[in-house]
C-alpha cells in the first residue's frame, strides 16, 4: 500500500485568497527566488512540450499576478489559445488589471470544478496549486476530465521529503500559524500512484527548485553586487544536487511529472 503523506493544515477558500492578494503582502514580488523559481519552470515546459496550434489551461494565476510578467503570459506566446482559471476573484481581476489580456479568457473557477467541457485542452500546467487543497484526487479526475485525449498534463506538487520545507510546516503547525505559501505535501510515489488510478500514463518526472527556502530571509532587496553574488552561488548549488539523483530527493522543494491521457 502506497501511503499519502499530507500535512493537518487548514485549507484556504476563494475569500482567503482575496484577502491575500488585496493585502499584496507577497515574498514573490522582487525575489530573486520568485524570478528562479519561474526560470526552472519556464525551462522544464520548454523542453516537456512543443509550442504550436494548441488549447492551453493554466490552474491558477496567483503567482502570475504578483509578478511583472509570470508564466501565463510566457505561454501565450508560446501557443494559440491560453486559458487561466482561479478561486480567489480579486486574482482574477488582479492579474488581468493592466496586461494585455482577455478577460474572457481568465476564470473565477475552482479546479476541482473546472468550468470546461470534456476534452478541451491540449495541454494543461498546473504549477504547484493541488498541493493547497485536501482533496487531489477529486482535482486529478477533473484535469483529466477537461484533457482531451492524448492531452499532456505538467503537474507540479509540494516535496514531503524536502527537509526546510517540511520543518516549516511542522513549525507552522505547532505553533497554529495559517499560512497561504504552504498547504500540503506529497511523495512522488503517491502521485504517480494516484495519477495511474485516474487514467494517465506516467511519462517522466524531475524534482525542482534546489535552494534552501530560509535564505530569502538574508536577501537583501537593493544591494545588486550581494544579489549578483546569491544569484550565482544558487546556480551552482542548483547545478550540483540536481545532477545527484539522492540529494535531489531531499532537497528540491517540488517536483513535476509529466503525464499524458490515454488515446
Amino acid at each position: 500500500m502506497v501511503m499519502k503523506i499530507i500535512d493537518d493544515v487548514d485549507e484556504m477558500n476563494g475569500e482567503d485568497w482575496d484577502k491575500v492578494i488585496m493585502k499584496g503582502k507577497h515574498y514573490l514580488r522582487n525575489n530573486l527566488f520568485c524570478k528562479k523559481k519561474n526560470k526552472e519552470i519556464i525551462s522544464l515546459i520548454d523542453k516537456w512540450d512543443e509550442p504550436g496550434n494548441k488549447k492551453v489551461l493554466v490552474t491558477d494565476l496567483f503567482e502570475d499576478a504578483l509578478v511583472p510578467k509570470g508564466i501565463f503570459e510566457w505561454l501565450q506566446g508560446r501557443y494559440q489559445m491560453v486559458f487561466g482559471i482561479d478561486i480567489s476573484k480579486e486574482t482574477i481581476k488582479s492579474f488581468y488589471r493592466d496586461r494585455n489580456i482577455n478577460a474572457k479568457r481568465c476564470l473565477v473557477c475552482d479546479v476541482r470544478e473546472i468550468s470546461f467541457k470534456n476534452n478541451s485542452f491540449d495541454l494543461i500546467v498546473s504549477d504547484s496549486t493541488l498541493d493547497h487543497f485536501k482533496n487531489i484526487e477529486s482535482a486529478l479526475t477533473e484535469l483529466y476530465r477537461v484533457l482531451r485525449p492524448g492531452g499532456k498534463l505538467i503537474l507540479n506538487l509540494n516535496n514531503k521529503f524536502q527537509f526546510f520545507f517540511s520543518l516549516k510546516i511542522w513549525i507552522k503547525k505547532r505553533f497554529n500559524i495559517k499560512d497561504y505559501s504552504y498547504g500540503y505535501s506529497y511523495s512522488l510515489s503517491y502521485a504517480y500512484e494516484l495519477l495511474k488510478r485516474i487514467g494517465f500514463d506516467i511519462d517522466e518526472s524531475t524534482y525542482l527548485y534546489f535552494f534552501p527556502p530560509f535564505l530569502k530571509f538574508f536577501i537583501p532587496k537593493k544591494n545588486n553586487k550581494i544579489l549578483q553574488f546569491y544569484e550565482r552561488w544558487l546556480d551552482r548549488y542548483n547545478l550540483f544536487v540536481s545532477k545527484n539523483k539522492y540529494l535531489n530527493i531531499f532537497t528540491g522543494s517540488n517536483f513535476a511529472i509529466k503525464a499524458f491521457k490515454k488515446k
